[in-house]
């Protein structure tokens, strides 16, 4: 699969080669086009979210799309990382169905590398909740991975209903 190289500087009159052309444009353009980094991760069984203090989002069920091995559906499921050394910015995106309850706050956010919050949504109580969180995020390191995280305060658990309406969770590099 190509990767991404800055093209070296031409002297004036300098003819392309073969190796150039393929390395400089066509590799490139490849990139760019179909083969930049993007994810698009499913789940279509509930989750459960226990009361109080915020969890993962798990995406279990085969990509819908994974250009660069940005998500495992094995291992660390509610992870998006940047891949094999894609970092750049990214553009986040997640939807998903949270259960109805008459007293129950929900929230939904992106959450960086397990700890920091980039972005956070919530709703009141009594209906069902069809969420939509999106935000754009620079990855800076490899080891970066972004998870959608869910909390609810109803006393006891609520589900992401992804029988219903299947969660997502997806990211395309927009650039470095």
């Amino acid at each position: 699969m190509p990767s991404f190289s800055y093209p070296s500087s031409r002297a004036s009159g300098y003819v392309v080669q073969a190796t150039d052309w393929n390395t400089d444009i066509v590799g490139n353009i490849q990139w760019l086009g179909k083969d930049r980094p993007a994810v698009l991760a499913i789940e279509t069984t509930n989750q459960s979210i226990a009361t109080g203090a915020g969890q993962a989002i798990t995406y279990n069920d085969t990509d819908v799309y994974d250009t660069m091995s940005q998500h495992d559906v094995a291992t660390n499921t509610s992870r998006i990382t940047c891949g094999t050394g894609n970092t750049g910015l990214y553009y986040f995106h997640a939807t998903g169905l949270f259960a109805t309850h008459a007293t129950a706050t929900r929230t939904i956010a992106l959450r960086l590398n397990g700890t920091t919050e980039v972005y956070k949504i919530s709703a009141p109580p009594n209906f069902a909740w069809y969420w939509t969180i999106e935000g754009f995020y620079r990855f800076t390191a490899t080891t970066d991975y972004m998870e959608v995280i869910a909390a609810q305060d109803s006393g006891a658990g609520l589900n992401i209903s992804n029988a219903t309406f299947s969660s997502k969770f997806g990211a395309v590099w927009t650039g470095q």
